[in-house]
């Protein structure tokens, strides 16, 4: 089965990455922290210092071990050890650090589209070209642990039932799991 991640924004911090930091280390023209569509960064990439901030009004909040924002997750020094070796292939793992300590934005680059994994039986637009259903032929999925897609444009990732669990049986915190891939948590 596929998953879409969310940040669990309810109970935890969610991550930012400042303007300004990205313009210091990585350059004026770059807009990582913007962009959505799959692009490495790898060779060029300086570490990025990460600030975590309260994005509803619930308190307290705790530090995540992972999180999502725009087709990155935030991965903690314990959610890496846990997931590297299962997420290698799908995407690069980009040091930063915070005031928490160190870890990872993790930069998902396979893409089920190239894949031509889109099931169009169940991908459905409303009148507005707004997605209202997603699915995934997942036997084209099989190999992919974590991907994107552009019928959302690039701003989901989705994982497989074995990344979820192991997400779980590592007891990571800070994200929830939708089976309804083209809608949002409530």
């Amino acid at each position: 089965m596929i998953f879409r991640i969310h940040p669990n924004v309810k109970e935890y911090l969610h991550f930012l990455i400042s303007a300004d930091e990205v313009e210091n280390k990585l350059g004026e023209g770059c807009r990582f922290h913007l962009e959505k569509k799959p692009k490495q960064y790898n060779e060029a990439w300086k570490p990025l210092s990460l600030d975590f901030f309260n994005n509803y009004d619930s308190q307290p909040k705790l530090k995540p071990d992972i999180s999502v924002w725009n087709g990155r997750l935030y991965l903690s020094s314990k959610a890496y050890d846990a997931l590297a070796a299962k997420l290698a292939g799908s995407g690069e793992f980009l040091p930063v650090s915070s005031d928490e300590g160190s870890g990872y934005l993790f930069n998902v680059l396979s893409v089920a589209d190239d894949f031509n994994a889109i099931d169009d039986k169940l991908t459905v637009r409303n009148e507005w070209n707004e997605l209202v259903s997603l699915g995934f032929d997942e036997d084209k999925l099989e190999e992919t642990p974590l991907f994107r897609t552009k019928q959302d444009t690039y701003r989901g990732i989705y994982c497989s039932d074995r990344i979820k669990d192991a997400i779980e049986s590592a007891k990571l915190s800070g994200v929830i799991f939708s089976p309804d891939l083209a809608d949002t948590p409530a």
